[in-house]
């Protein structure tokens, strides 16, 4: 899993690195352009399929709604829709869940809080390793950290586990990501 890991990682690089201006900031008439974190993540997925290949029969998939799969009913995050999953599809055993994916546009208004609380919940309880927090977006790498490490602050202890969430900033167009240790 760690080598399947390693490439996804270096996919996800390659594929932030091709998103374009006008899916990063939306283009809007008659205004400046905005972050628009539903055309962002679209964009990312079709960069990530345009370079996936036969990817040890992973498939990526796009908020997978996953509120009638017996393993998630009644539970906490039943309702919940991943940006992306990158799994084999059918299966709940450990080598089939690779890494399931939030994307958050940058806003210092918004707690990160939520989303790394869903992807502990996916990591420990739905077996998807690791989490990917993925924030896109103009800000310095240690301006995220801040806002991570308030999130983890403001959590019961157990709600969110950092070691399960690996966090990447893609700041600009053009850049691939790069991995925020928290």
């Amino acid at each position: 899993m760690q080598n399947d890991l390693k490439k996804f990682l270096q996919m996800l690089k390659t594929a932030t690195e091709l998103i374009e201006e006008k899916y990063f900031r939306l283009p809007v008439a008659g205004d400046d352009s905005v972050y628009r974190e539903r055309v962002y993540c679209y964009e990312l997925y079709n960069q990530l399929r345009c370079i996936w290949g036969n990817f040890n029969n992973f498939r990526l998939c796009g908020e997978v709604d996953k509120s009638n799969h017996k393993w998630f009913k009644e539970k906490p995050y039943s309702r919940a829709k991943p940006d992306l999953l990158v799994h084999k599809p059918g299966s709940m055993d450990n080598k089939a869940n690779l890494a399931v994916i939030e994307v958050k546009k940058y806003d210092k208004r918004v707690s990160f809080k939520h989303d790394l609380k869903k992807l502990t919940w996916f990591c420990k309880d739905a077996k998807y390793f690791p989490g990917i927090f993925l924030v896109y977006g103009e800000a310095e790498g240690d301006v995220i950290k801040r806002k991570l490490l308030r999130s983890l602050q403001s959590s019961d202890q157990n709600d969110i586990q950092r070691q399960l969430i690996q966090v990447f900033h893609h700041a600009h167009v053009r850049d691939a990501c790069m991995e925020i240790p928290w």
